[in-house]
């Protein structure tokens, strides 16, 4: 989550399973023990390079549909 300064964010909105982004510092900040500290770079990287940032829905059933549809039909008119 991106933040302007950490430090103003109020503690009792502070989640520690969340890794902030410190625009100021520009360092990826987790919150634990009551106290910032910064991500470990390796972690950071491995998690920017997995993209586990993308929150996609465990909807299995619609991730890959394919959109096509085929229709059969006969079309009957009448003259009277």
């Amino acid at each position: 989550e991106q933040s302007g300064n950490v430090n103003n964010i109020p503690v009792a909105s502070i989640n520690s399973s969340v890794i902030y982004y410190d625009r100021i510092t520009k360092k990826y900040m987790n919150y634990l023990n009551g106290a910032w500290s910064e991500v470990d770079k390796g972690r950071m990287q491995k998690i920017l390079d997995d993209k586990a940032y993308i929150d996609m829905p465990n909807n299995s059933s619609f991730d890959f549909l394919n959109p096509r549809q085929v229709f059969f039909g006969i079309s009957l008119s009448f003259k009277i």
